[in-house]
Order: C-alpha cells, then structure tokens, then sequence
C-alpha cells in the first residue's frame, strides 16, 4: 500500500520484485523512481521520517527475521536502525521517536538520539501503533 510523503508530492510504496525495491510515485506530473533496497531480500513496510527526505523500511536479509532500517531517499544503502529484534511502524512528527514492536510483543519506542527502546504500558501484543498524534 503506498504511503504519502509529509508534503503530499510523492507516494512511496514497497514493489514486490526480487529483490524488492521502493517505488517513489509523483502525485501529479513527474518522474516515478525506484530505490534499490541492497542486502534486503524481503521488505514489508514503508513509512516516511517528517522531513520527507528519508524512508522508515521493515525488511529483512536472506535467512534473517525482520528489522527496520533508514533509506535516504536520494540513494544510498538502507541502513539498520534500532534492535535486531524490533519493527518500527511509525515515525513521530518529531522525526526522533518512532514506535514499533519487539518479537516478543511488548510495544516500544525506539529514541533516535539515545539509542534506546522504552516499552509502552498498557499495549496489547496483537496491538500495532500506526500513527502518531
């Protein structure tokens, strides 16, 4: 499913090839480019930082479980980002938090400077946070 950048000019969406890429769509007249993904074999889920410049993507590398990584969208290697066993659903509008969920089910959000996971009270494993307010 294709998701909005913050500026409303670009939908990004998962294209299911071997291996996968991201299709970047132009809303209106345009070029549509398409991000390779590197080392990531299967990829699940886009998502946008706020500053419409980078992807939030869960994936993951041959014979690997899932994870999240960092794309810039100019190009570039998607990078790893937060614990190996963590998923990252959704970016904060402040572009440092973003929530997601360990493989054991507890909710966290993962902080971008510290490089810690907090674990959300109160959020049932089969819970999925998928935006921020």
């Amino acid at each position: 499913m294709p998701v909005f950048s913050p500026d409303g000019t670009t939908a990004a969406a998962v294209v299911l090839t071997i291996p996968p890429q991201i299709a970047l769509l132009p809303i209106g007249a345009g070029e549509s480019r398409r991000l390779p993904l590197g080392d990531i074999a299967v990829a699940r889920r886009v998502a946008w930082f706020p500053d419409g410049k980078h992807l939030l993507i869960v994936g993951g590398t041959a014979g690997q479980p899932l994870r999240t990584y960092e794309m810039d969208v100019a190009g570039g290697k998607p990078q790893a980002l937060g614990p190996a066993d963590w998923t990252g659903t959704a970016v904060a509008k402040d572009g440092k938090h973003i929530a997601g969920h360990r493989s054991s089910g507890e909710e966290q959000v993962f902080n971008l400077e510290t490089q810690k996971a907090e674990t959300v009270p109160g959020v049932n494993p089969e819970d999925v946070v998928q935006k921020w307010t």
